[in-house]
């Protein structure tokens, strides 16, 4: 079953040719990439405006499911810290889900771009940006109240900072619960980014646009929606052990729905009770604990 997950996976869209990632490729903007090897599609790239510099690696990603606009970009370095700042106000973001610490396993991942304590405030050119509070929810999930202010005009908006502690770069996160990163549908626009922005983050876009389709009562497409966000955000959902853990977590999810399209899920549950009965001597099973708990 693993066997044939991956056959699945390999028919994923993979690097796009170097035609439709200009902006990435050129020697201006080399330095504001996190990854040489992570590029950044032309055709849905985030373009900063009343910039010298119009490029910052985020790309609009749709999510028709979702009563937001997302954005999935590569977490901040230090150069390019005001940049994301002014896509933000730009952009008018309410909700930053971040699925990376600032460092893991001694390596930078992040620029620590938000201030964590409250009335602390990061000043980057002409933005600042100031906590509000600070709350843990859960045990993976630190919710901060940021405020952005745009210092010649001192227009402010509120974002909710969610950075998310329990899930390592390649891998699946050993809790599956996302109440805490969930959209609740009224935010105008989400950003969403791990290091890349492009496993981790895309592994989350998908969950929340799978999860509302089948509380929708609609038949999930996994296969279709990482397919839709691979030609938006390239080389999103990264490793097929996060693919494998879009499947596990809408298993458990229905369990927990009290209303489910049992039909319609019909394919979804032929993958994952396949996942459930394979060996237990499978070597990507045993390395990443894929068996399942009973809820």
């Amino acid at each position: 079953m693993v066997l044939r997950l991956r056959e699945e996976y390999s028919t994923l869209p993979g690097r796009p040719d170097v035609t439709e990632a200009k902006a990435f490729l050129s020697q201006l903007n080399m330095d504001k990439n996190r990854y040489i090897d992570i590029p950044c599609l032309d055709k849905t790239r985030v373009k900063l405006q009343q910039q010298k510099v119009d490029y910052i690696h985020a790309n609009w990603v749709e999510c028709p499911e979702l009563n937001a606009k997302v954005i999935m970009c590569q977490a901040p370095l230090d150069i390019t810290t005001e940049d994301f700042y002014h896509m933000l106000y730009q952009e008018k973001v309410a909700l930053i889900a971040c699925l990376t610490k600032v460092t893991e396993g001694g390596v930078e991942k992040s620029y620590p771009y938000w201030p964590v304590v409250e009335g602390k405030q990061i000043t980057f050119g002409k933005y600042s940006l100031k906590a509000l509070s600070s709350s843990q929810e859960e045990s993976c999930c630190n919710v901060t109240a940021l405020e952005l202010t745009k210092q010649d005009n001192k227009q402010s908006q509120k974002i909710t900072h969610i950075l998310y502690t329990d899930w390592t770069d390649h891998k699946a996160p050993n809790c599956t619960k996302f109440n805490g990163l969930k959209t609740n549908n009224t935010l105008p626009t989400a950003v969403i980014h791990c290091s890349a922005g492009i496993g981790r983050s895309g592994t989350l876009a998908a969950l929340l646009r799978l999860q509302k389709t089948i509380e929708n009562g609609q038949a999930p497409n996994i296969r279709s929606v990482v397919q839709q966000l691979r030609q938006q955000r390239a080389l999103a959902v990264q490793g097929i052990e996060q693919y494998i853990f879009i499947y596990r977590t809408l298993m458990e999810m229905t369990y927990k729905l009290e209303r489910r399209p049992k039909q319609s899920l019909g394919e979804l549950l032929k993958h994952i009770n396949a996942l459930r009965t394979a060996t237990e001597k499978s070597d990507l099973q045993q390395k990443h604990c894929l068996t399942l708990r009973p809820l």
